[in-house]
């Protein structure tokens, strides 16, 4: 179950009177079970029916899929350094030759942006 308006504000009060522990204890009593991760909180919370964050107020629905596609990235980071240490490049060369051209110059060093620009479009 997720907040009710009427308890995101009753969890307003409780969090002025005992801080971010207060809400928390606050949504058990009242049997809130829907958590979500909250950026602002930098932890998952409990929810309210209109997708905020009961203990911050915060908008979530979008937090929760950046925290996840920050999670799959940083996966993919420690797949990358694993390939690298057993000099297996083969997934890595696929995944970066399906980047836009434009970001993989950025990614280099600007002094070497000059020698690839005319694999850019309308260079």
């Amino acid at each position: 179950m997720k907040a009710t308006h009427e308890q995101y504000e009753q969890a307003v009060r409780r969090y002025d009177i005992g801080g971010p522990s207060a809400v928390y204890r606050y949504a058990a009593e009242i049997g809130v079970d829907s958590n979500s991760y909250c950026v602002p909180c930098e932890t998952d919370t409990p929810d309210c029916d209109d997708d905020c964050c009961l203990v911050c107020g915060d908008y979530k629905p979008n937090h929760r899929k950046t925290h996840m596609k920050d999670t799959l990235i940083c996966e993919v980071l420690e797949q990358v350094k694993r390939d690298i240490e057993v000099g297996d490049h083969t997934a890595i060369f696929e995944l970066l030759a399906t980047c836009p051209v434009s970001d993989l110059i950025a990614f280099l060093p600007e002094e070497k942006w000059d020698k690839f620009t005319s694999l850019q479009p309308n260079k």
